[in-house]
């Protein structure tokens, strides 16, 4: 086996590249992101799709050729060769032509949800949470071992060291990072562990924020019960979560402040309301004074003393008319519910609906009601008003037991 030096194999690498005609003269479609003019005129950038990158560079003679510079998320076709640039081993393109071919997908699926989530509301003032004013824990959800969690601690302990920070660690770039983003944010809500919640993290490209214009984790955000603020990027970058967010702050720095109510503040509060706490009692004290040294003079007690008996003699007054008119309602109330059964009696008076030419029909001293009580050939005593007569049952019709009989 052969062995190399990196300067032998990285040739031999560049060789095998510039060997392939192929390579030579090619065209590639992607999305423009990391892209930059340099003093020199050199143009640096890197075309992307879903599942690779592939860094770039145009020269200053040919970037003078191009009626358009490219920009993060423009979709473009670049015309060049593939080569090795044997420094860093690095495979790139020299491009040396652009064609502009409209905006990146990336850009595209930005715009498609941010209008559709304006279109249903997420982003109106009236669905925002306010801040609490005194903050005791503060959850942060970002990546634990970036810059970004150190300003926030730092900040918050510079400013008020009484600011609890809960760190969620959680991913803030890649395939998953929403999903996971989300999982955090809805914890936090489930175990009530903060006061308000920070997501953040540093700047990048459009792809490397991505994670933060994801649909999952703006619903995540839309309904949380805690307020949460959004510092993703710099202050020029905009996600989807500052629109969804309660608050947006411009870096993960100002968001920290925003968290940590100076405690110096705090102190001149508290002095404040101490102040105004010992003002009322003060007032109050020497109203009580004034009253008691009022009282405690003869003619006073005894004006005192005479307002309250006449007060409760004309509460006896007033409820002595009140009960008597409510025994004179109730009376009323009574003949008239007398007077309704009175001529409900008179109704069903037995006598008087024999007077009317009806009659009374009992078997053996009981009153004939059904005529499953009645049997052929019994005698029956027929009362009338006046008289009555004794009879025989010759003949029964109707229903008898679920059968028809006629005697």
């Amino acid at each position: 086996m052969e062995t190399y030096s990196v300067s032998q194999i990285t040739k031999k690498i560049s060789g095998l590249i510039s060997a392939d005609a192929t390579l030579s003269g090619v065209a590639i479609e992607g999305e423009v992101s990391n892209c930059t003019l340099h003093s020199s005129g050199h143009l640096y950038f890197s075309l992307k799709d879903e599942n690779a990158k592939i860094n770039c560079i145009m020269f200053a003679r040919d970037v003078r050729n191009i009626d358009f510079l490219p920009e993060a998320g423009m979709h473009i076709i670049a015309y060049g060769r593939v080569m090795l640039y044997e420094k860093t081993s690095t495979c790139q393109l020299q491009a040396t032509v652009l064609i502009h071919s409209g905006m990146g997908v990336l850009h595209e699926k930005y715009s498609r949800l941010l209008k559709e989530l304006e279109s249903q509301g997420y982003f109106d003032k009236e669905n925002k949470k306010p801040l609490p004013t005194f903050i005791k824990k503060a959850a942060v959800i970002t990546s634990p071992t970036g810059a970004v969690i150190h300003d926030i601690i730092n900040t918050v302990r510079r400013r008020n060291p009484t600011v609890q920070i809960i760190l969620c660690p959680a991913p803030v770039q890649g395939s998953g990072a929403a999903k996971e983003l989300a999982e955090r944010m809805g914890r936090i809500n489930r175990l009530n562990l903060a006061d308000v919640i920070i997501v953040a993290r540093g700047g990048g490209s459009l792809e490397e924020l991505w994670a933060f214009n994801e649909q999952e984790l703006a619903l995540a955000i839309y309904a949380s019960k805690i307020p949460v603020i959004s510092a993703v990027g710099h202050e020029t970058d905009f996600t989807i979560s500052d629109f969804v967010a309660d608050v947006r702050a411009a870096t993960p720095t100002a968001a920290a402040e925003m968290v940590s109510f100076p405690r110096e503040n705090y102190l001149a509060h508290l002095s404040a309301q101490r102040l105004r706490m010992v003002q009322v009692i003060s007032v109050r004290l020497e109203d009580y004074r004034q009253r008691l040294k009022a009282l405690s003079r003869p003619a006073a007690l005894t004006q005192m003393l005479q307002n309250n008996i006449t007060g409760h003699r004309n509460a006896v007054k007033t409820l002595r008319k009140t009960l008597a008119k409510t025994a004179e309602t109730m009376l009323v109330m009574q003949r008239m519910q007398l007077a309704n059964l009175q001529i409900r009696l008179e109704a069903n008076d037995v006598a008087a609906t024999l007077a009317k030419g009806y009659a009374l029909v009992k078997i053996q001293d009981k009153l004939l009601t059904s005529k499953e009580q009645a049997r052929l050939h019994e005698s029956i005593d027929v009362i009338f008003d006046n008289f009555r007569l004794k009879a025989e049952i010759v003949e029964i019709k109707g229903e008898t037991y679920g059968a028809k009989e006629n005697i």
